[in-house]
């Protein structure tokens, strides 16, 4: 199987043709909980340079993982593609009109001590080009032992590309048209000694959405006055009000907590004297998993 790290952008692009669903969601939560989602992802072994089917821990209800052992030296890759369709494309698409500032990812590093490092790839076909684009990696001094850990990997930091005539690696600073539409996502791993066999393992795959306050809408009945909003994909939100004195702080308003969606929710008081108050929005991220058909 030819693999795209070996493969220029425009190579790459006969290899990945588009599907007919790509539906990036912020929020997306892969947590590998059936087979279908584990079907849907693949590995990418260095050492012979062939794809294989991941090994599926799932004896833990509610703490399923995938994984799969180095043998020798080489790099294991974690991947899944457009054509994978997970989540039924959940993972695949328009990152920045989704307002996804990052991807997040439970790494298992099984051996501290032959650990090298770890990195994050996704590739683009967007406005910006035809593009594999790698993340910054996480080294072995980074992690304080052997363990899982959870990583981040976000577009606000240094990104690389690979420059074929160069032959080296070109730092870059992502756009919003570098991540317009996603067709690959994948984690590598690497070792610094190739004795024995290792496992490396990931779980809780998350597109992390950059949260900000909904835009606000204010009317008012005869008796009543509204805030209308919408919370969007992977944000949720709750209605709080004032407290008096000012200095002891905000309480959430009773029935307005845990508020998603995106269709508008309308939050109505009555009018003075009996409404009175400051109200403000909150809004924090939210991660819904999701199931892939088999």
């Amino acid at each position: 199987m030819l693999h795209p790290r070996n493969l220029s952008p425009v190579f790459l692009a006969m290899f990945l043709p588009a599907a007919p669903l790509a539906a990036a969601e912020a929020g997306a939560w892969e947590t590998f909980s059936t087979a279908g989602n584990v079907n849907a992802w693949g590995l990418f072994d260095w050492a012979d340079f062939n794809a294989y089917a991941l090994e599926w821990e799932n004896s833990v209800p509610g703490d399923e993982f995938v994984y799969s052992f180095h043998i020798g030296g080489a790099a294991l890759e974690f991947f899944t593609e457009i054509q994978g369709n997970a989540g039924g494309g959940k993972l695949m698409g328009d990152y920045a009109a989704e307002n996804i500032q990052g991807i997040l990812v439970d790494a298992l590093i099984a051996d501290l001590a032959t650990f090298d490092q770890i990195d994050c790839s996704i590739y683009t076909t967007g406005p910006a080009g035809a593009r594999l684009y790698f993340s910054t990696s996480y080294y072995n001094f980074e992690f304080p032992g052997s363990g899982w850990f959870g990583l981040r990997f976000g577009f606000e930091e240094t990104w690389y590309y690979f420059d074929d005539v160069a032959g080296s690696y070109v730092p870059v600073e992502l756009t919003a048209e570098s991540i317009t539409d996603i067709e690959w996502l994948s984690f590598r791993f690497f070792r610094t000694a190739g004795a024995g066999s290792v496992a490396a393992a990931i779980d809780d795959v998350k597109l992390q959405p950059r949260v900000t306050g909904p835009a606000l809408a204010a009317s008012h009945t005869a008796t009543d006055f509204e805030l209308a909003f919408t919370p969007g994909n992977g944000i949720q939100c709750s209605v709080e009000k004032l407290l008096t004195p000012s200095s002891v702080g905000w309480e959430t308003v009773a029935g307005q907590t845990g508020i998603t969606g995106t269709t508008p929710h309308v939050f109505s008081t009555p009018l003075l004297p009996a409404g009175r108050g400051i109200f403000r929005v909150n809004a924090s991220e939210l991660y819904t998993p999701f199931v892939t058909a088999p």
